[in-house]
């Protein structure tokens, strides 16, 4: 009798629900039922029949009222589900502001719900000037404007007779002003830009050269020599300021909340422009570049860059006609943090002297907040009293009086010193960044030698100058200027272990111009000092300030690594100044700090692009994805770190703790035990790393420090992922590749083992080789628990095939083992998925290599660079010789294995395409940007990309000189070609303009098309190949 399935029923409390079902015509009549129950018509359950629809209505509905319904017809009957649900999906966080501000009342609710009604008090809120009300998507929202006082209350948000409560609760402003000032002061804290600028100086080298020794000296801390303490993991100071006039370094404590009324001061007085004009005028070159303002949308893209000559930004701005890329810059590197420690100034006589405001700066102690210190759980509603309490004070302070103009003029400067410990390399990569200026510490007692690329093992590379300069240069985005940023100060200690140090000195510079001067990456040196780190003569003093000095340039002509910042991020800074100074705690959960950040009306989208920025900075731990807390301190997890990889010096390792059979174990399979580590992590027991355990393994995994394999158990054919972590770099088992060859194919199993695909580097940063590792090991099962090797691992491809990954020396090299016929397509996979990872590697740390791919006859040392053939040649041959054994080989191995179908592109099912359209045919050289006639071509190109092949277009149509135009081809290209490379199967440039066959005009001199190409052509076996 039913011709359909009834639907169960969602039905919000106090709303009538009904139940009906289509059934054929003449049927007999129908019952309804709950629980077996009969149901009676009466004033609760009203029983219908429309056509053929019978009908069921259960008026104003209760908790009760659940269940399961039958429609009985005859002996058939049909179940319906009632369901009464709470509208609300989260309880909503009452609100605390600022009198000024707007205050945003929010709740979330279930999809195709009716609309809320506000009420205050009882009474309800009509939508008006004051009171706004809107909805997006599962967000409802009330936007009170202007707070007063009086606003405070309780406020309620009505879905049928469900009802939450929400208190708003208003600080007055303790400082009296007229509302126009106010109300300035808040538009500049809720919707401003500011234009920060912090200088990172970055000390890099191997171990026991005199770094810390080095930083000690020029933060004027006592006599700088050498205590015999090594730096483990980072340590970051940022107790130094550069005052922009004359270069001056004024070291001692910041004053966080002063700095926080200079900025926000800044955003007020004549909100951007007399800022923007304030700190060109003060900072820029005779370039005098304008520095555009950027939207606060435009900051949260995902696209990124500083503010230098060198590196413009995307910015996507809409307008009727068409979609524009706009070059602006983006935020990058800013940190503010306070300390206790006594100020100390520069003794230069020839340097002016600080205001006295500038002095009481230095010399401000924030104080533990008494009630943070003790062991008890910190509140979000400790911590909110605390920040509104200091953004009250900030607010009632910022005065643009000529003071606090003078202390404008001081830049923060920030130290970071790298411990050269071969353990930490990987992990440093993690904070290195393009925008720093990198101290290199060399010994000058030690020998300078090239770097080789037959070396099988990797430890000992930072004992070579070439590794730390090539480490910089994968920074570098333009190899063509003179000086290639970052820029390099080398550092030579030793001075005083020479007789005749002049003589040292040339030797040692000949040598270094011998060896790095003559490859491109020498162009990042910009100077070169001589010092003792044991002794301090007068000229060692001299040599520090001179050193000194030209690190301040060096800023000036950077402008100080500018960036744009939202002003309302203050807000923010001040929570984490709280958490930082005035609590004992290392990490704050994400629901505290989320709730802190409703408090003072930061929606969670900010949140998340703040804690962002300062985890790319360096400033915190966060990743959103594993969100639980936020590792407050970073230097808390490098020591995290230590604890688990410093144990192979026996000087750290306390046997107390840690047995030398587990530790043994460890350093053959790389295997950490759950028991290991909680022993490991109690050789610092007041850092507590033991309270936070899986979230600080959480965050290694995601640094590919620590790993749990999915190892294969050939005796039941079965994959099982590992109860224990493993600590891939720990491992010293270092086998050779006959070994492990015997040990996986038995001489009397016949296999085909393919030649080797080698991806050969003219430099590999350490950390590729985790993270290459890692993404294997998450994708592949490991064959046995004894298949991870230092350098090696062996992976199942599928049942009856192995593939072998090893690292040499800038190279990364593939053989695959089989049993049987491979597909086609698998080595090619192989291939593509590789290239896959470097791009995405690369995208990460924000890195420029290159790389090509070549191959190898099976039977080679695959660390050895000789007999390698490039992938140009495989096709122009038959045969080869091979030197090593001294015999040619047959191309056909290679061709029948990695090479098959090496120019077959394969399209992935959720790729697309990309087109960019550039007009360069602009008014200002002459021609209309505006002609009919262009912008229909324009029009007519979009639709087709977009209607017949389905791409994803961009456009441009800025007026641009060539360099920038250059600037804007390598960012695209850096942007969707590299860092996410993966998401598009191909891609196509479209240019506009005006030219001949000397090239496209510019504003300023054509750029060619071999120029534009070489841009955009990646290197071999790249993605993208020209």
């Amino acid at each position: 009798p039913f011709l359909e399935e009834p639907n169960d029923i969602q039905c919000i409390e106090g709303e009538d629900a009904i139940l009906t079902c289509k059934l054929r015509p003449d049927c007999p009549p129908v019952n309804w039922l709950e629980n077996g129950k009969e149901i009676i018509n009466n004033e609760k359950y009203i029983i219908s029949m429309e056509d053929t629809h019978p009908k069921l209505k259960i008026k104003n509905t209760t908790e009760i009222d659940s269940g399961d319904y039958y429609l009985q017809v005859g002996k058939f009957s049909k179940k319906i589900q009632l369901n009464i649900i709470d509208p609300f999906l989260d309880e909503p966080n009452d609100i605390h502001c600022i009198e000024g501000e707007d205050a945003i009342l929010t709740c979330k609710l279930r999809p195709d719900m009716p609309p809320v009604n506000w009420l205050k008090n009882g009474r309800e809120i009509i939508h008006n000037e004051k009171y706004i009300i809107s909805t997006e998507d599962t967000q409802h929202k009330l936007t009170i404007k202007n707070t007063i006082e009086s606003d405070s209350g309780d406020y309620n948000a009505q879905v049928g007779k469900f009802s939450k409560k929400i208190q708003l609760n208003i600080t007055e402003l303790q400082m009296k002003i007229s509302k126009d000032k106010r109300n300035t002061y808040m538009e500049a804290i809720e919707s401003g830009i500011e234009i920060r600028q912090y200088v990172r100086v970055q000390v890099i080298g191997k171990d026991r050269v005199g770094k810390t020794s080095l930083v000690r000296r020029l933060l004027y801390l006592e006599d700088g020599k050498y205590d015999g303490k090594s730096t483990d993991g980072i340590e970051i100071n940022r107790k130094c300021q550069i005052r922009r006039n004359d270069g001056a370094w004024f070291v001692g404590e910041v004053d966080t909340q002063k700095e926080m009324m200079r900025r926000i001061g800044l955003a007020v007085d004549g909100k951007q422009a007399k800022t923007v004009t304030h700190l060109v005028e003060d900072t820029e070159t005779t370039q005098n570049k304008q520095i555009p303002i950027a939207s606060t949308k435009d900051i949260f893209q995902k696209t990124e860059n500083k503010l230098t000559d060198q590196e413009p930004l995307l910015s996507r701005q809409k307008n009727r006609e068409t979609e524009t890329l706009n070059v602006v810059p983006t935020i990058y590197d800013d940190t503010t943090y306070a300390d206790n420690t006594p100020a100390v100034t520069t003794k230069n006589e020839d340097e002016n002297e600080l205001s006295k405001d500038d002095k009481m700066m230095s010399q401000t102690h924030i104080e533990k907040n008494p009630e943070l210190t003790d062991n008890h759980v910190i509140t979000a509603d400790q911590i909110t009293d605390l920040v509104i309490k200091k953004m009250d004070e900030i607010i009632s302070s910022s005065k643009m009086d000529k003071e606090k103009k003078e202390s404008g003029d001081l830049v923060e400067c920030g130290i970071w010193d790298f411990a050269g410990q071969k353990d930490y390399y990987a992990t440093h990569q993690t904070f290195f960044t393009p925008y720093a200026i990198y101290l290199l510490v060399v010994d000058i007692e030690d020998d300078i030698k090239p770097i080789t690329h037959d070396e099988d093992d990797c430890t000992c590379i930072g004992d070579y100058v070439d590794f730390w300069f090539d480490s910089v240069h994968c920074f570098c985005k333009d190899h063509s200027a003179d000086k290639l940023s970052p820029p390099v100060l080398m550092v030579c200690t030793g001075t005083d272990k020479f007789e005749k140090v002049k003589d040292r000195q040339t030797k040692y510079e000949d040598k270094f111009l011998d060896t790095v001067g003559k490859h491109t990456k020498f162009n990042h040196r910009r100077g070169i000092y001589f010092l003792s780190n044991t002794h301090f003569k007068k000229e060692d003093i001299d040599e520090i300030n001179r050193l000194r000095k030209h690190i301040s340039n060096i800023a000036f002509e950077m402008n100080y690594f500018a960036e744009k910042l939202p002003t309302k991020w203050i807000q923010l800074e001040t929570v984490l100044e709280v958490l930082k100074e005035d609590s004992p705690i290392h990490v704050y959960s994400w629901d505290n700090l989320l709730k802190i950040s409703h408090k003072n009306l930061v929606e969670e989208g900010e949140l998340l692009a703040f804690l962002n920025y300062q985890h790319k900075i360096g400033n915190i731990i966060f990743f959103d994805d594993i969100r639980e807390y936020i590792i407050l301190r970073p230097e808390w997890l490098v020591k995290c770190f230590r604890c688990l990889v410093c144990d192979c010096n026996i000087e750290k390792r306390n046997y107390n703790l840690i047995s030398p059979t587990t530790w043994n174990q460890l350093k053959i399979s790389g295997e950490l035990p759950d028991t290991l580590i909680d022993q490991l992590f109690q050789k610092e027991p007041e850092l507590k790393f033991a309270d936070h355990k899986t979230h600080l393994l959480n965050v290694m995994e995601k640094f590919d420090i620590v790993i749990k394999p999915q190892f294969k158990d050939t005796s039941t054919d079965k994959c099982q992922k590992s109860d224990s972590y493993y600590l891939p770099c720990m491992i010293e088992n270092s086998s050779s590749y006959k070994s492990i060859l015997d040990t996986f194919i038995p001489k009397s199993i016949d296999v085909s083992i393919t030649p080797w695909l080698v991806f050969e580097f003219e430099f590999l940063p350490l950390a590729y080789f985790n993270h290459i590792l890692f993404y294997y090991i998450r994708k592949y099962e490991v064959c046995k628990v004894k298949a991870l090797y230092r350098g090696k691992a062996v992976f199942y491809l599928d049942e009856l095939s192995k593939f072998i990954i090893c690292f040499s020396r800038n190279a990364v090299s593939v053989q695959i083992w089989r049993w049987d016929v491979l597909e086609d397509n698998v080595y090619q996979t192989v291939l593509n998925e590789l290239c896959d990872i470097i791009e995405t590697i690369q995208g990460k740390l924000r890195h420029t290599i290159s790389y090509s791919i070549k191959v190898k006859c099976k039977t080679g040392d695959f660390s050895k660079s000789e007999d390698r053939i490039p992938l140009k040649d495989v096709n122009d041959r038959e045969v080869y010789f091979c030197d090593e054994h001294c015999i040619p080989h047959s191309m056909d191995d290679i061709r029948s294995s990695w090479f098959k179908h090496h120019d077959r592109y394969y399209r992935k099912p959720d790729q697309k395409g990309l087109v960019l359209i550039v007009d360069l045919s602009h008014s200002d050289i002459g021609y209309s940007s505006f002609d009919k006639q262009v912008i229909q071509d324009m029009q007519n190109l979009s639709n087709f990309f977009k209607e017949e092949l389905k791409y994803q277009v961009e456009f441009s149509r800025n007026s641009m000189t060539k360099t920038e135009q250059q600037n804007y081809f390598m960012e695209i290209n850096r942007t969707y070609l590299v860092e996410n490379s993966q998401d598009y199967h191909s891609f196509i440039c479209v240019i506009m303009g005006y030219g001949d066959e000397g090239g496209i005009q510019t504003t300023d001199i054509p750029i060619t098309i071999e120029e534009i190409y070489q841009i955009f052509k990646s290197k071999p076996g790249g993605k993208f190949n020209g």
